[in-house]
């Protein structure tokens, strides 16, 4: 797991980051790795987007800037 926060970082950021972290603990051994995985593959820390269950699936929310893009877990 990438476990970082940049620097400097805005308080919405670090309540992201807080967040995600302790969802991050919850999860399963396979929904973890893939977790591991996609923030590698992209350079995401946790306070680069947003974790939400939602019966039971995981979902993996992120803005772009231009365009939001979400991924289910």
């Amino acid at each position: 797991m990438k476990d970082g926060m940049k620097c400097p970082i805005t308080l919405g950021e670090y309540e992201r980051y807080n967040k995600n972290k302790s969802m991050y603990e919850t999860l399963s051994k396979e929904r973890k790795d893939w977790l591991d995985y996609f923030m590698f593959s992209y350079n995401y820390t946790f306070s680069d987007f947003v974790l939400k269950y939602d019966n039971d699936d995981l979902w993996v929310i992120i803005n772009t800037g231009k365009t939001i893009k979400e991924f289910k877990i």
